[in-house]
């Protein structure tokens, strides 16, 4: 087998065979968003639950018990207007890849369990009418609505989305990963400085497990839009991938996001 050239030759390789080099692989796209910082001296990490009180992600915990809820009962199964099922995607207690599938019931709470070492990203399966969600749609360790800013919540669709907007993703230990291109953009009028993260060791790929350090960076300006030519940047099994930033102003008028595409091989 010749090597791959070029990312739209590799994309279309590994979503029409599911393999690349002989073995199983995967694409998948990852979207960031965060409206309001809560410094502008210091990084933030770019994930739409979180507002102008919080500066970093919400560590997920196994042992935790984590609940779906909506902000709108048209997000309910068999009857609602809004998003009726939603998969979500993370990993277990050793790592590996968990996947289900939950029945939404509108503005009561529903238990996903515990078990949970990361929760990557969540989006609708089947949905009603509308299309989308009716509500902000969380995962937190609280029951009913949660507080955004009090470290509670996990992972969120915005009402009228159908996928989460975190912007981080913590590789399963029987994967290894490669970016293959982000972009970012600013909106709001704040300038930011982004900074794509891995916990890994640069000398060697190792992980280095909860320490971010940086390996690409762009400043951008309100208004403009950037795509990095990074590729296949490596995160190792069980790393996780990041996108923080520092604001030029902090209110919620502020807007920035981040896109990005991994390419996963299973070891």
């Amino acid at each position: 087998m010749s090597y791959i050239q070029t990312t739209d030759t590799l994309e279309l390789q590994v979503n029409y065979t599911g393999k690349i080099f002989g073995k199983n692989a995967k694409i998948i796209n990852i979207m960031g968003r965060r409206t309001g910082f809560s410094t502008t001296t210091d990084f933030c990490d770019i994930t739409n639950y979180l507002g102008t009180a919080v500066q970093n992600l919400t560590p997920v915990s196994t042992a935790t018990q984590y609940y779906l809820y909506s902000l709108s009962s048209n997000d309910g199964d068999f009857v609602g207007s809004g998003v009726r099922t939603i998969e979500v995607v993370g990993l277990d207690a050793s790592g590996n890849e968990k996947i289900q599938t939950f029945s939404m019931n509108g503005s009561n709470s529903v238990s996903i369990g515990t078990g949970w070492s990361a929760i990557n990203y969540m989006e609708a399966v089947t949905v009603g009418s509308g299309g989308v969600a009716g509500g902000n749609i969380t995962i937190a360790s609280v029951t009913g609505a949660p507080n955004t800013n009090g470290g509670t919540t996990v992972c969120m669709i915005n009402a009228g989305g159908n996928k989460s907007l975190s912007s981080s993703f913590k590789v399963p230990s029987n994967y290894i990963a490669y970016l293959i291109d982000w972009s970012i953009s600013a909106q709001g009028g704040a300038t930011q400085d982004a900074r794509l993260r891995i916990d890994k060791n640069t000398k060697d790929n190792s992980l280095n497990s909860g320490v971010f350090h940086f390996f690409d960076k762009k400043f951008i300006s309100s208004g403009s839009i950037f795509l990095s030519n990074r590729i296949f940047e490596k995160i190792p099994s069980n790393g996780t991938v990041k996108f923080s930033t520092i604001a030029s102003s902090g209110t919620n008028t502020n807007t920035v996001e981040v896109n990005y595409r991994l390419l996963l091989i299973q070891n």
